[in-house]
């Protein structure tokens, strides 16, 4: 990492500096200011990314530029992180927002991260199971299937080998 030097022009010591955050040199300048495409890349997420959060209200810039550009600053990108690491996790964006709005209320999340967490892991082994079944039905299926010749479809049938098919025992 490079160390922030002093110089004559404040001017060109910003714009140098926030060419060294640009190139990930410097991750500690809290001045920085950012536009859109930088965020996006120093947190690793597509520019699109960081709008659509903007728009739905999970990050908020510090304030516009005189171009009307959206500002954003350090804290933005580790929000960001932290945003990606849930999503990771499964939660959903509005659960992230929650999450978010816990924190920034100085309430600690983590209660609200772990039962979330595990009423998801239920969630997901009751969707495991179904889909388990499906697999066990359509394999059966498709051995039943296997010395089935194929058919026409006429005026009562579409397809002879899913009308073989008994449902009434799933």
């Amino acid at each position: 990492m490079l160390t922030r030097q002093p110089s004559v022009n404040n001017t060109q010591t910003v714009r140098r500096e926030q060419i060294l955050v640009y190139l990930g040199l410097v991750t500690d300048f809290p001045g920085v200011q950012m536009f859109v495409n930088e965020v996006a890349q120093r947190a690793q997420i597509p520019a699109h990314v960081v709008r659509y959060y903007t728009r739905i209200g999970l990050l908020k810039p510090s304030h516009r530029a005189e171009n009307g550009y959206k500002v954003f600053n350090e804290p933005d990108i580790n929000r960001l992180k932290f945003i990606r690491k849930a999503k990771a996790l499964g939660f959903t964006l509005s659960e992230i927002e929650k999450i978010l709005n816990e924190a920034s209320h100085g309430k600690t999340p983590c209660p609200l991260v772990r039962a979330t967490l595990e009423q998801r892991i239920k969630e997901n082994r009751r969707k495991l199971e179904e889909l388990m079944a499906l697999q066990q039905q359509m394999e059966k299926a498709l051995a039943q299937w296997k010395d089935m010749p194929d058919g026409t479809p006429h005026g009562d049938t579409v397809c002879h080998l899913i009308e073989s098919i008994d449902i009434s025992q799933t």
